[in-house]
Order: structure tokens, then C-alpha cells, then sequence
């Protein structure tokens, strides 16, 4: 009797560890029907996804790639640079040494092991139109890490696109790092994912149409993005979302914990725009572009920003006419005069008119004012001005950071701070919109 009971333990021990072996099995087939096809190259199937080793327990969430433009300035040649040898189309490069004034090259390492004590560069033209770049190393470009896998595409006749090829959740997070940073609660974090993937997904981005799910370093068809008909998804720009990879790792574990969740008005995704702080009132679309985007935006207090965000601008009556020269305004000699001639119920400047010394008459609206001045000196369009004629300066105070719609980003801290959970913090900023999976 005691010899079958040891026989049953036995067969029902092996049982466990074939099952635990097959769950095993299956999810490195998971794991690996996600990366990034590679067979023909020289690369071995560790390095197919550059970011695997940083992703660990959330490989599981690379589901698609996103396509990035880098460059929102043309140029003749770009040097991009790595701590580790840099593939060009699965083949070792040579790099350039920008140091040396005759672009003498020295023979890369074909070794896939990263070198700390070397830096490998590599200099773009209108030659490598088609190819992709891969690096075990972040790859840098004007000392900023951008991407491991970059490919160039053509613009036109002159000059090209250079697109970072990076998992979504590596997106995500580097929004997150640029937009809030470390100094922010976990739940104002996890809001700021939120938004950020809606905002996505509502700009037209679809990873079932992405040809980076395919095969990175493959010569795959161009595929444009369904809404801005180029070769890539989103730009590193205020005009979409920044990112950085600064502390990226830091940030991950908020894109996990919020995957794949949007928001939704009326079963939709819709444009969710956010800012750094409202200067205490939200605003919507309407007031300040003059359209209407969704109902969940509403004129109303918020008491979690306050008014706790000052600043202060100086202008020179010659160098506004400068900056309105280089804005395209037919303009000439000096401001003579500024006058507000419309606030808003949202307490911010609708309509502006500046009188310049050549009989020029300029109106236009506050935010328009705002972006030919610059969004980092007029830091909103909740503002007042004084002429101060001893030195000739137009001096403006205003409250609040940015355009005042949707999430303010110090807001949603606040309320993190105060025990508001995510959801609740959506909830406040994007009134009537329901949180659900894409």
C-alpha cells in the first residue's frame, strides 16, 4: 500500500513538471513570435528586439511598433552614434569619426558585445534612403538617444525622413519621462499613459496597418499612416507628444499597469489634449482653436491647479516686430500699441491687435499671439500687460502653463497627491468620457 502511494506521488509530481514545462514552452513561443524577424542576417536571435533585455517581465506587451520622424529640420547628413557596433541593413558598418577633418573611416567591430570604451558613428546622406539601422546601444542622434532600430526614408528630391522603429510601450513610457518625469505620483503617471495612448489612437495610428510589426530590418513596402499620408506615425514634437528615453526603464511599469486601456466619448476615441497646468479655469477647443473637438471639454474651475503658476515676460517693442517679421507679418520699425480686445469666459485672450510704426495693423487670436511670440515666453493665453516706456518693453503677467484643455498635468498631480485614483483623475478632465479597453 505505502509502495503505490509513493508510485502516485511520484506519477503526479512529473505530471506538474511536464505542465509547468509545456506553460514554459508556450509563452517563449509567445515571446518569441514577437520579435523581429531577422534569419538572414549576421544578428543572432537575441538581438532581433534590441529592447528585450530592458522590457524583462513585460516582453509580453510589445504587440506593435510605432514609426517616429526624428527630424523636423532638412538636412544633407545626420550623425547618428552608438556605444555598440552599428548594423546597417543586418551588416557591421564602417564608422566616420566626426573628430577627423578628412572623414578618414575606421573598420567597425563585427563583434556583437558592447564596447564601453568606444563609440561607433555613422554618417546618413541621401545614400542610405531605404535602409535600416540596428544597434544593441541606444542609438543617438545630436546626443539624444532616439531608437536601437532607425530607418530612412525618402522626403523628396533633397532630403529624407529618419524614423525611430520602437516598441509602443517604449513610446508610451518616453512620453511619460518627457511630459511628467520621476517627480510625479503613481496614479497621475498612469493618467498621463492613458491620455497619451488615446491621443494616439485617435491621430490615426493603427498597429494592424504599421509595417514595423513585420520584419524590422527587412526592405518591407512603404506604408503610409492612413492620416497624415507619410511614412511614419507621429513626430517628436509639441504638435503631437515629446518623448524622451531619459530614465525610460523608470517608466514602463505605468504603461503596464494602464495596457491597452483609452478613453471613449460616445464609443469613440477622441483627441485627448493635455497641458501642464490651466492656471486654475479649463478651457475647450473652441475658445481657443475655434473648433469643436468633443463634448467631454467644458469651461470650469480647477481647483487642483489654482493659480499657483505665475510667470512673468518682457518684450521689446523692436524685437516683437522681429518676431512677427519671421512669423510672415508684412511689418516694419517698432510696436507702437497693443490692445486686448476680447477675453474669453475661459478668462483667457481670444483676440489681440498690435499697431506697429509703419501703419501696419495685425489682429489675431491668442493663441496664434502666443505661437509667434513663443509658447515658452507667453506661457498662456491667460494674460494681462503693462508698457513700461523708460525701456521700452511691452512687460506681460499671466497664470498657467499651456493651452488649458483636457489633463493639466500639475492638476492630475495634485489630485495624486490628495489619493485620486487614475480613473478619477481622467474622469475630472475629461468629463463624460468612459475608460475601456481599445
Amino acid at each position: 500500500m505505502k509502495t503505490k502511494k509513493l508510485k502516485f506521488f511520484f506519477c503526479l509530481l512529473i505530471l506538474i513538471l511536464l505542465l509547468v514545462l509545456t506553460l514554459f514552452s508556450c509563452n517563449t513561443m509567445y515571446q518569441f513570435s514577437r520579435t523581429l524577424n531577422t534569419q538572414n542576417s549576421p544578428i543572432k536571435d537575441d538581438f532581433n528586439f534590441p529592447e528585450k533585455k530592458e522590457l524583462g517581465q513585460y516582453l509580453n506587451l510589445i504587440d506593435s511598433n510605432i514609426r517616429i520622424n526624428l527630424l523636423l529640420k532638412t538636412g544633407e547628413k545626420f550623425i547618428i552614434k552608438s556605444d555598440s557596433p552599428i548594423y546597417k541593413d543586418n551588416k557591421a558598418v564602417e564608422t566616420v569619426n566626426p573628430t577627423q577633418p578628412d572623414n578618414q573611416s575606421q573598420n567597425s567591430t563585427s563583434s556583437q558585445g558592447s564596447n564601453s570604451n568606444k563609440t561607433y558613428y555613422y554618417e546618413i546622406t541621401a545614400k542610405d534612403i531605404g535602409s535600416t539601422f540596428i544597434s544593441f546601444s541606444f542609438i543617438s542622434l545630436e546626443d539624444m538617444q532616439v531608437s536601437k532600430v532607425l530607418k530612412v526614408e525618402k522626403k523628396d528630391d533633397t532630403s529624407f525622413y529618419l524614423i525611430a522603429n520602437i516598441p509602443l510601450i517604449f513610446y508610451l513610457a518616453g512620453v511619460l519621462s518627457a511630459e511628467m518625469g520621476k517627480s510625479f505620483p503613481d496614479e497621475a503617471l498612469k493618467a498621463q499613459a492613458v491620455a497619451a495612448r488615446t491621443y494616439l489612437y485617435s491621430s490615426g495610428f493603427s498597429p494592424d496597418l504599421n509595417p514595423s510589426n513585420n520584419q524590422a530590418g527587412s526592405n518591407t513596402s512603404l506604408t503610409l499612416n492612413s492620416k497624415n499620408k507619410k511614412p511614419y506615425d507621429v513626430e517628436n514634437s509639441t504638435n503631437f507628444q515629446v518623448f524622451s528615453f531619459k530614465n525610460i526603464e523608470y517608466f514602463i511599469p505605468y504603461v503596464a499597469a494602464t495596457d491597452n486601456l483609452v478613453l471613449k466619448y460616445d464609443g469613440s476615441v477622441f483627441p485627448t489634449y493635455f497641458h501642464s497646468h490651466s492656471g486654475g479655469i479649463l478651457t475647450t477647443p473652441e475658445l481657443v482653436w475655434g473648433k469643436k473637438i468633443s463634448n467631454v471639454y467644458k469651461v470650469k474651475e480647477d481647483i487642483f491647479s489654482g493659480d499657483s503658476y505665475k510667470w512673468k515676460a518682457e518684450i521689446g517693442r523692436f524685437f516683437l516686430k522681429t518676431l512677427f517679421q519671421r512669423a510672415g507679418f508684412d511689418v516694419d520699425g517698432y510696436c507702437e500699441n497693443i490692445e486686448i480686445l476680447k477675453i474669453g469666459e475661459d478668462k483667457r485672450v481670444s483676440k489681440i491687435k498690435l499697431s506697429f510704426s509703419n501703419g501696419k495693423i495685425v489682429e489675431l487670436t491668442g493663441d496664434a499671439f502666443r505661437k509667434v511670440v513663443g509658447t515658452t515666453v507667453i506661457k498662456s493665453t491667460n494674460f494681462s500687460f503693462t508698457y513700461d516706456a523708460s525701456n521700452q518693453n511691452f512687460i506681460f503677467n499671466g497664470i498657467g502653463y499651456g493651452h488649458g484643455i483636457g489633463l493639466s498635468q500639475y492638476g492630475a498631480k495634485t489630485m495624486a497627491e490628495r489619493g485620486f485614483s487614475f480613473d478619477r483623475i481622467l474622469a475630472f478632465y475629461y468629463d463624460g468620457s468612459k475608460l475601456e479597453k481599445r
